[in-house]
């Protein structure tokens, strides 16, 4: 059931960021791309309300410890922290 509920997920997260006009997904490189990237699905998912407010707020903690670690410059973990949150919440990890 919470392998249906995480497909059913990943599958409105890409549905939501494919068909919101206006989204555009952030460009930018290593750990602070990746996090401004995840951080727009999240918004995007959150205001057309495809993510329950309690997963957002978990997931905007998740986002700001990995800002935090690609702060003081450890890029690797920071991704691998977005990496995780991603797969733990059912989002592709390849945005």
């Amino acid at each position: 059931m919470k392998r249906c509920a995480l497909l059913l997920l990943s599958l409105s997260a890409t549905d939501a960021v494919a068909q919101t006009p206006g989204f555009q997904m952030p460009g930018g490189s290593g750990c602070a791309g990746e996090i401004a990237r995840y951080r727009a699905v999240q918004e995007n998912d959150h205001a057309s309300g495809n993510v329950a407010k309690s997963v957002y707020f978990q997931i905007q903690r998740e986002i700001a410890a990995a800002e935090q670690v690609c702060s003081a410059g450890a890029d690797a973990k920071a991704s691998a922290m977005i990496r995780a949150s991603q797969a733990r919440h059912g989002y592709s990890t390849h945005l």
